[in-house]
């Protein structure tokens, strides 16, 4: 499917007036929800993710994630992301940019994630209510521990207008297969102050541990 079908039926499915929410408060709404759409989710968490129905009942209960029925009787999640493409130019003047990875354990070594459009930066899920801006901020807090930028580093942190073929796709989910996800993306671009600089910066998500690692830019 190329990016005009994927666009396509991500708009058609938005303005259908047969697509209609799916209320999930509970783990027993979610498991019927998930057997109705035809989503076997008693397979998820056998991979190096090691997401599962109690990852994505959390993404309900943060407002992470909500989901959506189609006329045929699909189910569908709807996920709002930030990604921040982090650049940072050494002592010798190279451009470097951060790259996301996973532990896989049973390789015991890390490797990089196959996510989103855009395979650099950091990504964060956006929350109900939340702007953007401050989901791009919460991302460099939670996974490169940034927190209170001053006004000048905060110039460095720029929201960057991209076309529809790069903001709007439709995939089954990598975490949570047979599942399949409307995604809606807003691009970040952020010059990293050489006093905020580190070799790279590991964090926890779930189960696993990830970790964002430098990279020369190309």
């Amino acid at each position: 499917m190329n990016v005009s079908e994927i666009l396509k039926n991500y708009d058609d499915a938005r303005r259908s007036q047969t697509l209609r929410p799916v209320k999930v408060n509970s783990l027993f709404t979610l498991e019927f929800e998930l057997m109705n759409g035809w989503v076997d989710w008693q397979s998820w968490g056998d991979t190096s993710s090691k997401k599962n129905i109690h990852t994505l009942l959390q993404e309900v209960s943060d407002g992470e994630a909500t989901f959506w029925r189609d006329p045929e009787g699909k189910l569908i999640r709807k996920v709002s992301k930030v990604v921040i493409d982090v650049k940072y130019r050494d002592d010798n003047g190279v451009s470097q940019r951060l790259f996301e990875e996973v532990y896989d354990e049973e390789k015991e070594d890390w490797v990089k994630r196959r996510i989103d459009p855009s395979k650099k930066g950091l990504r964060e899920k956006v929350k109900a209510g939340e702007s953007s801006l401050n989901a791009a901020l919460r991302g460099l807090k939670e996974e490169m521990h940034i927190t209170d930028l001053t006004e000048e580093e905060l110039i460095g942190l720029v929201h960057l207008n991209v076309d529809a073929s790069q903001r709007f796709y439709q995939d089954e989910s990598n975490s949570y297969r047979g599942l399949l996800s409307n995604y809606q993306l807003d691009f970040f671009i952020f010059e990293l102050p050489p006093s905020r600089y580190e070799e790279a910066y590991e964090f926890p998500e779930g189960e696993s541990m990830r970790r964002l690692i430098w990279q020369e830019a190309a």
